[in-house]
């Protein structure tokens, strides 16, 4: 099994790029297979273009349900994102957060603590032991990557093959 990463477009190829369907196509030119999007109000029509042309999966339009709620609602669609970045500054001990929730979890989300970069980049998280645990959780979705990149964002990519991942 691998881990997928999402490009989160808040974030990611802002640098270059205004439009969240010009994102779109950076992300899928730099070897993402999905993003995150904020909510597209007045450009529908171009990210849907955008999609269609590149063949992108749209993994999350960031809308976030409490844990309790989702167990209230009991429906499989709707599943619980763990956004590690906020958890750590909520309530940190990931690790029991992952196990307590793990039957809700339907998304991740990376960046790390305190400057929100890269997750090589030095802080408080160890994503090596994260991604590991990740993976004994069988997950298959997708990882958005809701970091600030240090410098560009084509630069804080080289954390995937430093972990041996692969977009």
């Amino acid at each position: 099994m691998t881990l997928r990463f999402a490009a989160n477009l808040n974030f990611l190829f802002g640098e270059s790029s205004t439009s969240i369907a010009e994102r779109i196509r950076k992300a899928h030119i730099y070897g993402f297979k999905a993003v995150e999007i904020p909510y597209p109000e007045h450009e529908v029509d171009d990210v849907v273009k955008a999609t269609n042309e590149t063949g992108i999966c749209v993994s999350l339009i960031n809308i976030a349900l409490a844990y309790l709620a989702i167990k209230e609602i009991s429906n499989d669609n709707i599943k619980l994102m763990v956004d590690f970045y906020h958890l750590q500054h909520i309530r940190g001990n990931v690790t029991k957060a992952l196990e307590e929730y793990q039957a809700e979890i339907g998304h991740f989300q990376i960046a790390q603590v305190p400057n929100r970069n890269e997750p090589d980049t030095q802080g408080e998280l160890n994503y090596r032991y994260i991604f590991e645990k990740i993976l004994e959780l069988d997950y298959d979705g997708w990882i958005g990557c809701e970091y600030t990149p240090k410098a560009t964002t084509v630069e804080g990519l080289n954390w995937i093959s430093k972990y041996g991942l692969t977009l």
